[in-house]
């Protein structure tokens, strides 16, 4: 499973496991609940990895830069001369190619103004770029992009390297306390086989058919991809892609 399908999974069974009042099972509860909210803290601190302070001033670098040259084409747009204000009118439309960039999240706003310098740099929209005023501005939208995309980058490999390792700490932790649970669970079915942990029981393995499902189709689709892509590539055929174990049955 993903780090996310892991801990709504856990979440889930933690709300089953909650119901069932057994005193074997209570302490085992309490560490339960605490690591699945360690685990969320720690997946969030993935989510949030690309939010750094440096990363976040070069994002508003270029969100200005744009905004800039966007807003010089478009006072261009009425320009006294005919030829200047056709130019604007041209380069008007590159733009309404681009919805929003600076809204979008980092990757995706990336490659949109790449592509958007590369569309205004070409041999038939550079001259009319030149008319407009708008080639120092494109100069320097690229170099704050490029700027960005290599402080992301470095700061993402060496971060996400600290707190997936994080990460997969707590989300051990979680799964070592769920099998005690289980083997709780188990146990106490083998005596007392009407057990109140029997629903329990019986609703957690359809829990764990679903997320077996999933991962199934998954590696069924990571594999296609990768054989079509050595076919492509005229590469030898290694095999399917292996995903994390999914949950252990009850």
């Amino acid at each position: 499973m993903t780090n996310d399908e892991c801990f709504q999974f856990h979440t889930l069974v933690y709300s089953y496991f909650k119901n069932c009042t057994l005193i074997e099972t209570s302490a085992y509860e309490e560490l339960y609940g605490r690591g699945i909210e360690d685990l969320d803290v720690a997946l969030n601190q993935v989510r949030e990895n690309e939010k750094t302070v440096e990363v976040t001033a070069l994002d508003h670098t270029r969100d200005v830069l744009y905004s800039g040259t966007k807003r010089t084409n478009r006072a261009a747009l009425h320009h006294f001369n005919h030829e200047i204000a056709s130019s604007a009118h041209a380069i008007d439309i590159i733009f309404r190619g681009y919805k929003k960039p600076e809204k979008s999240n980092y990757p995706a706003e990336t490659s949109m103004i790449y592509n958007l310098c590369q569309d205004l740099q070409n041999a038939t929209y550079a001259p009319l770029a030149e008319k407009v005023g708008l080639t120092d501005w494109i100069v320097e939208l690229k170099k704050a992009n490029d700027a960005f995309e290599e402080l992301f980058n470095d700061r993402a490999v060496q971060q996400s390297l600290l707190i997936a390792g994080l990460a997969r700490e707590k989300r051990h932790e979680v799964e070592t306390i769920y099998r005690s649970l289980i083997s709780i669970a188990n146990v106490n079915l083998l005596i007392d086989p009407s057990s109140p942990l029997l629903e329990f029981v019986d609703i957690i393995n359809e829990q764990i058919a679903k997320c077996k499902q999933i991962i199934a189709a998954r590696t069924t689709h990571n594999a296609t991809k990768k054989l079509k892509k050595e076919q492509v590539n005229n590469g030898d055929n290694s095999g399917g892609n292996n995903d994390n174990d999914g949950p252990i049955e009850i």
